[in-house]
């Protein structure tokens, strides 16, 4: 099957349909309640918390209502069709903000790629950057940015917690916030998975050097928060950083 325009998929009956079940799973189910909670003791009251992938709000809108409604988090999602939805589910939660870049190791335009499934319909939650082999994909233009650019353009003075999940290309951001990580030293919540991060010739050990160099220390994101001394297996990891 050769690429559609993204447009007529998103015209489609099917896709119209897909679009008020994501809308109202998001907007109604409380699926990352739990986890925010226990994330909570790592975020400062007052601060930024970064939402990278935000795709319909299921994180951002959480976070939003931790000590007391005080943090201001910033939700960037650069495919369309996901982000139309984010700002349909927090809708009138002022201390959220919509962000349409990426974040990447330079700053420069691209393409994500939103793979189709078997019944045409889009898969949001699988759009990426880089390398797309496997599926039939379509595309939308977007602008990437580093964190650190962001950071100053922006004037954050007190970022605390960066959520982190878009398919592989972690490592890359986490390259274009040097700067950012070693002024601020936030909690990071990041998912890893090795087949995921070789579409950019990496490895999930490269993370791990990474913030090896900046004094952090690493713990699996199941029941009991346990610290381990790189990567497992397939999972989201908590980062936190060392006086």
């Amino acid at each position: 099957m050769t690429n559609p325009e993204l447009s007529n998929i998103l015209r489609s009956p099917k896709q119209k349909i897909a679009s008020f079940i994501h809308f109202a799973k998001a907007k109604f189910r409380q699926e990352k309640l739990k986890e925010v909670k226990k994330l909570e003791p790592y975020i400062l009251k007052n601060s930024v918390i970064f939402d990278i992938g935000a795709q319909f709000g299921q994180y951002s809108k959480q976070f939003s209502k931790i000590h007391q409604g005080s943090c201001i988090i910033y939700a960037f999602e650069p495919f369309q069709y996901s982000r139309n939805i984010l700002k349909k589910v927090i809708q009138g939660k002022k201390n959220i903000k919509i962000f349409s870049n990426a974040f990447g190791n330079k700053i420069y335009e691209s393409s994500i790629n939103i793979p189709i499934k078997e019944s045409g319909k889009l898969g949001p939650g699988l759009a990426h950057i880089g390398k797309e082999e496997k599926r039939d994909f379509v595309q939308q233009k977007i602008n990437v940015q580093t964190i650190d650019s962001f950071i100053l353009n922006e004037n954050i003075v007190n970022l605390s917690f960066i959520k982190i999940d878009i398919e592989g290309a972690e490592i890359l951001v986490f390259e274009g916030a040097q700067q950012t990580i070693k002024n601020f030293r936030p909690a990071i919540k990041c998912e890893i998975d090795e087949n995921l991060i070789k579409r950019f010739d990496k490895k999930p050990e490269d993370i791990f050097k990474f913030f090896k160099n900046f004094n952090y220390k690493f713990y699996i994101l199941n029941k009991d928060f346990q610290e381990v001394s790189g990567y497992s297996v397939p999972s989201d990891y908590l980062f936190l950083p060392q006086k």
